[in-house]
């Protein structure tokens, strides 16, 4: 199927592949590139018979030539040039490497799923191409009998032919890292929450506001995600005492000054009582800080707090 659509593209005028092409998922235009480089010479018998077939107008009416020259210029304008650059070197054989290294960041379930599909040769040579560690994850997950079946077939395997090694390649790279990609994809309610914590308090505010109005049930998903400066007092004393602990003292004594006297106590009963003592009559005697500054060490605490809890470190609303 994908031999046709690349087939019919080649035939079609560039103004019109480039209104289609530009629907397609980064999946689909490889797909589609590695298609059309692999159609060869197609008489125009065939090319009449997908007209019929598909009910479409083409534009020319001469045989296809299908090479990986044609395909690059079947895509060229119409995907940003690093993307052209990437797909010609995938289709030139040149993406082996990456596919076996990038099989490492998919997940280790999903590896397993996709193997116990397959034929035990193609998991003793997939297995065979990663590293020991994650053979190890794999192997354990597997059952016992296909486990010692594949350990012992990793003794006598030999190198297989150059074809059936790049169909395989092709055929993990879309069904296991291209989905692995899309579904690491960062959520959009965290991104615009990552957003919105790096505003000052009104701006974000404000945006919060409209946001509600409009989208209210967004607006709740991204609202669970939201940390700021008055959301200290939802960690536990000793997540507290971690996170201030890497708080310069000119910076408490900052954000202290735009809280009220209740959250000024919380903070100051997880510190060493120098510390204490010394923000205390900073807090009664120094000099004021302004608007800008207090927003400003604010954010800088609520941004170490995600920090840590981004590290494992402290965790909102409970302990490590």
């Amino acid at each position: 199927m994908m031999e046709k659509a690349a087939a019919l593209l080649l035939s079609m005028d560039k103004s019109v592949v480039n209104r289609i092409v530009k629907h397609f998922d980064e999946a689909d235009v490889q797909s589609v590139a590695q298609a059309a480089a692999r159609l060869g010479n197609l008489p125009q018998p065939f090319v009449d018979q997908l007209i019929d077939e598909f009910a479409s107008a083409i534009a020319a009416g001469h045989d296809i030539q299908g090479t990986p020259q044609t395909a690059a210029q079947l895509l060229d304008g119409v995907v940003a040039t690093d993307q052209l650059s990437n797909i010609m070197s995938d289709i030139a054989g040149n993406a082996s490497g990456r596919v076996w290294t990038a099989l490492a960041a998919v997940p280790d379930t999903a590896l397993v799923q996709y193997l116990s599909r397959q034929h035990p040769q193609v998991v003793t040579y997939v297995l065979s191409r990663l590293t020991g560690t994650l053979v190890a994850t794999v192997l354990e997950q597997l059952p016992v009998p296909q486990r010692v079946q594949t350990i012992q077939r990793m003794l006598t395997l030999k190198e297989i032919a150059p074809l059936p090694q790049r169909l395989l390649e092709m055929n993990l790279h879309s069904e296991l890292v291209s989905k692995a990609a899309r579904n690491s994809a960062p959520d959009v309610h965290a991104r615009i929450a990552a957003v919105l914590n790096k505003m000052n308090r009104e701006t974000a505010d404000a945006a919060f506001s409209g946001l509600s109005a409009t989208r209210p049930k967004d607006a709740e998903k991204i609202k669970g995600l939201l940390f700021t400066f008055n959301d200290i007092a939802k960690l536990s004393d000793d997540s507290r005492t971690k996170l201030f602990e890497g708080v310069p003292v000119e910076q408490t004594i900052a954000a202290l000054q735009g809280a009220n006297a209740e959250f000024q106590q919380l903070i100051l009963s997880v510190l060493s009582q120098r510390s204490k003592r010394m923000i205390e009559g900073e807090l009664q005697n120094g000099r004021a800080a302004s608007k800008t500054e207090i927003g400003k060490a604010q954010r800088s605490i609520a941004d170490l707090a995600l920090e840590l809890v981004d590290r494992g470190v402290i965790e909102i609303g409970g302990e490590p």
